[in-house]
């Protein structure tokens, strides 16, 4: 009678110790799904930002799915979890990295705007001046007129003034914390292009009256 019972106390010892076990593992999955679902939450997140970003850049969608290796073995859990956040810091990065430069001006992001704006006019009006000593070349001395030597220049300044709205603009508009968006102020600096042009025109009053 006594090794009956101690067999039924040791019976009952172990089918606590199994419903303990049992219990662990449960809680064990429960805290693992939990982790998975968050990461796949944040994952889905950072999708939609990534697709939200490319539209505003014009750039294609990444892919965010990892590569699978066929010959690769079942992976531990932790392992997959750690790569996975590690590749969504890596890509919240690059897209604030990518959004932050969208918010620059598209041309020389990092210069000052007279700079860009100086390379914007003297390009063009450089441009237009050889336009003018090609154009004189093939006219004689008596058919040049005064419309030669300025309306170009006015035109390219024109072009220059047109062309700095253009690229000095970011492409992702700037937004508040109640999601309005910030106007980007273009600095075009018209009298820097009209300086140019003048320059323009003495120099091809003075080449064409040498001439």
């Amino acid at each position: 009678m006594n090794e009956y019972a101690q067999l039924l106390h040791k019976l009952s010892r172990v089918r606590s110790v199994d419903a303990e076990e049992v219990a662990d593992a449960a809680a064990r999955l429960r805290r693992d799904k939990g982790k998975v679902n968050a990461l796949r939450t944040a994952l889905e997140t950072e999708a939609d930002d990534l697709a939200e970003a490319t539209s505003l850049l014009s750039a294609p969608v990444l892919d965010l799915r990892a590569p699978v290796d066929p010959l690769a073995g079942p992976a531990d859990l932790d392992t997959e979890l750690r790569a996975g956040h590690a590749a969504l810091g890596t890509a919240q990065s690059a897209r604030k990295a990518a959004v932050q430069a969208g918010r620059l001006p598209s041309l020389m992001p990092k210069t000052h705007h007279l700079l860009r704006n100086g390379v914007v006019y003297g390009g063009i009006l450089a441009g237009v001046f050889l336009l003018q000593v090609v154009v004189s070349l093939s006219l004689d001395a008596g058919e040049l007129s005064m419309w030669l030597a300025f309306l170009p220049p006015v035109a390219g300044v024109l072009a220059g003034y047109i062309t700095i709205g253009a690229v000095a603009r970011p492409r992702v508009p700037t937004v508040d914390k109640h999601g309005k968006v910030i106007e980007f102020r273009v600095y075009k600096s018209p009298r820097l292009g009209v300086a140019l042009a003048v320059v323009d025109i003495v120099a091809f009053i003075l080449l064409t009256l040498r001439t």
